[in-house]
């Protein structure tokens, strides 16, 4: 299997999309517009504002996503998904990887993000990683890490 990171292109939206929401449909989650309009243009909300999309593709195939949202000197991590046929293979640590390389390359000090409570496998890749979690409500964790730039 070939595996490679890259930045997300426009002709990458359908793939991209369709990997968040069987994330979403694994965990009993739907599709809101309100919430999930950046799916259909990631471009337009995380590139063009100087974050950034990357998409995870395996043998031609988008698997994997992950976002970065740029907030002065804070990174916020979005759409971080790995299709469970390829969860479990260090794919969703690759995808942390660029994210933390992009922060870095652009002087982001701190990285922060919610996580639903029930991704809990993903939680143990969190805590490995060095986030910690800085508050938590019914629903949700509230994690950060800090950066050394």
């Amino acid at each position: 299997m070939k595996a490679s990171i890259r930045q997300y292109i426009d002709t990458d939206q359908k793939a991209a999309r369709s990997v968040v929401l069987k994330g979403f449909k694994d965990f009993g989650f739907k599709y809101t517009p309100q919430y999930d309009f950046d799916l259909d243009d990631p471009k337009k909300y995380y590139i063009d504002k100087g974050g950034m999309f990357y998409v995870l593709e395996i043998d031609g195939e988008i698997v994997g996503t992950i976002a970065v949202i740029k907030k002065d000197y804070t990174a916020e991590l979005k759409r971080w998904y790995v299709d469970k046929d390829f969860q479990g293979k260090r794919y969703g640590s690759k995808l942390l990887d660029k994210a933390i390389l992009f922060c870095k390359e652009n002087k982001l000090n701190k990285i922060e993000f919610e996580t639903n409570k029930k991704f809990v496998k993903a939680h143990l890749l969190y805590i490995k990683r060095g986030f910690k979690i800085v508050r938590e409500d019914d629903r949700s964790y509230y994690m950060e890490k800090e950066l050394v730039v």
